[in-house]
Parts: structure tokens; C-alpha cells; sequence
């Protein structure tokens, strides 16, 4: 498809920008506070922040998960490294993503594939998350609708996602699931950009510093504004999954 022809080549060109630093392994817009995980050297600590906000009082012990839309791996990395999982997967649509995180982020199963469209066994999961990426997504009901089949009976999946029209396709496909639960937590990122942007103001001149906070301040107007709304979604596969 066209559209995502255009997003794999956009996140692409953001990969160019990001590779001038060796710390760049996250691409969203954060969480405050802080997890109590990281260290609070943790360079980028409230993007890591908001993947370990989703597996906060999550039973992890010897499970499998999937990160959809996985970015450039930072979010599978800390599954990795602050859980107990038995296997940690991620798969993105752009390759300079996975190329990146496959060069920075040591045993764990990454690979290219479209959302839409995930060739993962049936009931290969108990965990799926997915990150700022399901607002990007054409057909977001497909995408829900794959992911149920991915589930096993007593998974659950745990979204995250920046925008009236991913809540609207949540309620709108409730039906898939046996439960939902949302939590909204636009006012956790917005704080989030707000400090980010007096914190990166600091890092050395470059390309990526400049993008970065083009992209905060934009994102710290729409959410302080509530233009965009920013929910945890934690959805648990129905009887038929």
C-alpha cells in the first residue's frame, strides 16, 4: 500500500537522523513519573518509562511476548532486561528499525513485518504490546483482529496510543474481547514532553536534537490541549480468540 510505503520511508529518514547518537533506542513520547526501575543516569528514562508502565503488577514469569511496532527495540530490550519473560519478540515495518535493533539488542527475536499482516503462529503469545504505532495503522480493526488470533485464550494485550480515532476503533471492536480496560494518561506525557524538552534543550547540537524537540513541543501542545488523547489499553482475548 501506498500509505505505508510513505510511513517506511519517513521512518527511515528519522533512522538516519537518530543513528548520530549511540543512545537514540526509543521513538515515543514518554511517561512521568520515572519507573523506579532505571537508573536515574538512564539516558531518554521517560520513554523507557512508559514500556515498563505497561508491565507494571503484570504477571511476566516464563511468558512469551510480542512488541508490534517495535521501533528501534529500546521498549523489547527492557522486557528483556527487568523481566522474567521465557521469550521476547518485536517486529516493525521498517527495516532500518529492525536492522538498528537487531545490531544494538542482543537475543531477542526481531523481525520485519507489517502489523496488518503478522505471520506469527496462532496462540503464540500470552503478552502483546504495542507502543505509539496503532494510530499510524490504515485498517486498525484488521490489525485488532490479528492480534486476538496471536493471543493465547488467557493473554492479554496491552496498547498504548496517541489519538481519538485508536479509542474510538477500541470501542468500536470491543466485541473481540472479553474485556478492556482503559486508562488515560495524556496528562503522564504530557509532563513527560514538557520535562523532556528543558532536558534535551542540553544534549550537544545536532540533527536529532533539533528534530526531538520540534517533536515534543508539538506533541506537549496537542496533549496539553487534549487536540490528542493518550490511553493504556489492557484487553484480554474473548472465549472465540
Amino acid at each position: 500500500m501506498i500509505e505505508y510505503k510513505q510511513i517506511i520511508v519517513e521512518y527511515t529518514r528519522h533512522n538516519k537522523l537518530l543513528n548520530e547518537t549511540n543512545f537514540y533506542d526509543f521513538m515515543n513520547h514518554g511517561y512521568d513519573p520515572v519507573s523506579n526501575l532505571l537508573d536515574k543516569d538512564f539516558i531518554m528514562k521517560r520513554e523507557a518509562s512508559l514500556y515498563l508502565k505497561l508491565l507494571e503488577n503484570i504477571d511476566t514469569n516464563n511468558k512469551n511476548i510480542l512488541d508490534v511496532g517495535c521501533g528501534r527495540g529500546g521498549g523489547v530490550a527492557l522486557y528483556k532486561k527487568y523481566f522474567n519473560f521465557k521469550d521476547v519478540s518485536g517486529c516493525d515495518i521498517t527495516d532500518a528499525n529492525i536492522d538498528y535493533a537487531k545490531s544494538k539488542h542482543k537475543n531477542i527475536n526481531f523481525k520485519v513485518a507489517n502489523a496488518e499482516n503478522l505471520t506469527y503462529d496462532k496462540h503464540s503469545f500470552d503478552i502483546i504490546t504495542n507502543v505509539e504505532s496503532m494510530s499510524l495503522y490504515i485498517n486498525q480493526t484488521k490489525f485488532l483482529k490479528n492480534i486476538v488470533k496471536l493471543l493465547k485464550p488467557n493473554g492479554l494485550f496491552i496498547c498504548t496510543d496517541c489519538s481519538y480515532r485508536s479509542l474510538e476503533t477500541f470501542y468500536k471492536n470491543q466485541h473481540l474481547f472479553k474485556s478492556v480496560e482503559v486508562k488515560d494518561i495524556t496528562a503522564n506525557v504530557a509532563t513527560a514532553c514538557l520535562k523532556n524538552i528543558e532536558e534535551y534543550s542540553k544534549w550537544q547540537d545536532s540533527k536529532a536534537k533539533t528534530f526531538t524537540l520540534g517533536m515534543l513541543k508539538e506533541k506537549y501542545e496537542n496533549y496539553y490541549s487534549r487536540k490528542d488523547v493518550f490511553n493504556i489499553f489492557y484487553c484480554a482475548p474473548g472465549a472465540t480468540a
